[in-house]
């Protein structure tokens, strides 16, 4: 609602920026893992843990954005902090087990499909709009 883009676009701002910057460090060190992998003439033994740093690092970045998203609902709508909305999410996610991961794939994949559909639909119309040629 316009109450809690205002919300979150006031008071709420530092506690945005403090998740964001979260994921900001964790995307710095997996950048400077990286270079520091691709720098270096290093054996496959290295190069094999380089790369399983690396797979995990992107697993722990990928569940930090997701959990991010739910924590900045708690920010935008309560105006909590962001580690009083951290709790809550945590606390929401053990209650009810895989339920927001289930709704926001659902709500992901359905929006796709139909934005799919839409640009089929603008394809045909735009299609024989112009003569079918």
């Amino acid at each position: 609602t316009l109450h809690s883009a205002k919300r979150a676009l006031t008071t709420s701002f530092g506690s945005i920026c403090f998740g964001s910057l979260l994921v900001a460090i964790l995307q710095t060190i997996r950048a400077v893992l990286n270079a520091f992998a691709n720098s270096r003439n290093q054996n496959c033994c290295a190069a094999f843990c380089f790369c399983i740093l690396d797979c995990i690092l992107a697993c722990i970045e990928r569940l930090l954005e997701l959990f991010n998203k739910f924590a900045f609902v708690f920010v935008a709508i309560y105006g909590y902090g962001y580690i009083d909305a951290a709790k809550r999410t945590m606390g929401h996610a053990k209650r009810s087990l895989f339920t927001p991961l289930f709704n926001d794939m659902l709500v992901s994949s359905t929006l796709y499909i139909f934005q799919l559909g839409f640009a089929v639909l603008m394809a045909v119309i735009a299609y024989f709009g112009s003569g079918g040629n």
